[in-house]
């Protein structure tokens, strides 16, 4: 994932999840809206390290069955947003 931002000033990486259940309508809505509004911004859209689309990014966080995507938004040492990248994890044990 870093690979992708090599050259860019310090980067803070701030990790943000859902438990992993079936998503509702509302929040796939939602979901789209925000990663088009990303996109439409020049923002990097990466799935699990590689670059990816909208459509890719809903898929997956859609399927994901045995486990969630974990949500990380890369930014510079201002506070400037340099990507945003979904990474799958598997479901923790109880």
């Amino acid at each position: 994932m870093e690979a992708e931002f090599a050259g860019k000033e310090q980067q803070e990486i701030i990790y943000h999840g859902r438990p992993a259940r079936k998503m509702t309508k509302k929040e796939k809505q939602r979901l789209h809206r925000e990663l088009q509004s990303y996109y439409s911004k020049g923002i990097p859209l990466l799935l699990n390290g590689k670059k990816s689309t909208v459509k890719g990014i809903e898929k997956a966080c859609r399927i994901a069955e045995a486990g969630e995507y974990m949500r990380d938004y890369i930014q510079d040492e201002r506070g400037k947003l340099l990507g945003l990248s979904f990474d799958y994890i598997g479901k923790s044990s109880p």
